[in-house]
């Protein structure tokens, strides 16, 4: 499989909801940027999506750009084939979760925070804040969405009456589901957040909770940037995914390094940067990325990211695997001894030793 990622020219815009909102700005058949997507519009906002279907070499991953009104709804549902990573871009939301074992998880998530939902469990987000909610979901299944998933509107709409009607004691005339298919996302009155941070039934707390602070956590900060991530380490209900967030300074580098357990999917979220690929043999590119714009890079796949202008660079990077691996460049030169290395690559010994000796991880050109 070969290494492919988005190149779109939308450095213009000044941050990720603008650039997605403008609905263009890239060239098309670049790859998968979201500011070339097509919008889905529905009562409560819109959505943009990839999936295999547009990126045939991204079989694993998949991911949806939700913009949600104030008051709006993205209504219960549950994804058959795939876990849920979401980031919270910007305003706030009440995330609603129910699990296999009876436990509801209802929690407030604000810009910069987390969740993760596991396949199949129910979950519902409420932008019920006046600046309404934008949000990224990220899929460890190359063909799920927000706009395939299944309704719990939908499951009440089409299961036989009687049956319904014998398990919840109500008459579907008086559900509210007859008639058009409910919208994904659905317009609503702004309310407060307590209202909804409570079970109307016997559901108790979850063990742990699908929403994490991602930015509370300290970053492990470099001469170039700072790195901070989520996993099952530090965030358990994240079980098959993690997330993490990079921040390159003006002139800042991530270190060529490759992930040996997991595929990487991207999306910057500020400023611009060249990423650099290594494919094997004497194959290698670079392309620039812009906001708004997903890279994405197999297991195994050598990269290096350098930003580019005057402006810090942020990127939402999302891993499908339960832990964190990543090699690097300097470390695994590192990790052999110098009579090794200097055979390997044919330098002097005095050479040899002025190469680091521990891992760089972000530097400052």
């Amino acid at each position: 499989m070969r290494t492919t990622l988005a190149l779109a020219g939308v450095s213009s815009l000044g941050n990720l909801t603008a650039a997605v909102a403008a609905g263009g700005g890239g060239k098309s058949g670049t790859g998968p940027s979201f500011n070339v997507r097509p919008r889905r519009e529905f009562p409560g906002g819109w959505i943009k999506e990839t999936t295999v279907a547009d990126t045939p070499a991204i079989q694993d991953m998949a991911a949806s750009y939700v913009s949600m009104q104030p008051g709006s709804l993205r209504g219960l549902h549950w994804h058959r084939a795939a876990a849920e990573f979401g980031y919270v871009i910007s305003g706030a939301c009440v995330l609603s979760v129910y699990d296999p074992f009876g436990n509801s998880g209802l929690q407030e998530l604000r810009a910069g925070d987390v969740w993760s939902v596991p396949r199949g469990h129910g979950h519902s987000v409420w932008a019920y804040g006046a600046e309404g909610c934008v949000f990224t979901s990220v899929y460890d299944d190359g063909t799920s969405s927000e706009v395939n998933a299944f309704e719990v509107t939908d499951f009440l709409r089409t299961e036989r009456a009687e049956i319904v009607e014998a398990v919840l004691g109500v008459p579907v005339a008086e559900l509210g589901v007859a008639g058009e298919r409910a919208p994904i996302l659905r317009a609503g009155a702004v309310g407060d957040p307590a209202l909804a941070l409570t079970p109307r039934g016997e559901a108790g707390p979850p063990p742990q909770p699908f929403g994490f602070s991602l930015m509370a956590l300290p970053p492990m900060r470099c001469p170039g940037g700072w790195f901070v991530q989520a996993s099952k380490e530090n965030f358990p209900m994240s079980r098959t995914l993690i997330g993490a967030i990079t921040q390159l300074d003006p002139g800042g580098v991530r270190e060529p390094h490759w992930h040996p357990n997991a595929d990487e999917w991207d999306l910057v979220l500020a400023g611009r940067a060249r990423v650099t690929l290594f494919e094997g043999g004497e194959a290698a590119s670079a392309v620039e990325l812009g906001v708004g714009d997903i890279g994405f890079l197999p297991r195994n796949g050598a990269h290096a990211v350098e930003a580019l202008g005057d402006e810090p660079f942020l990127l939402l990077s999302v891993f499908n695997a339960p832990e964190f691996e990543a090699i690097g460049m300097s470390e695994i030169l590192a990790g052999v001894s110098s009579e090794v290395l200097g055979r390997n690559l044919d330098a002097d010994p005095a050479v040899i030793a002025r190469l680091p000796r521990g891992e760089r991880f972000i530097v400052k050109r």
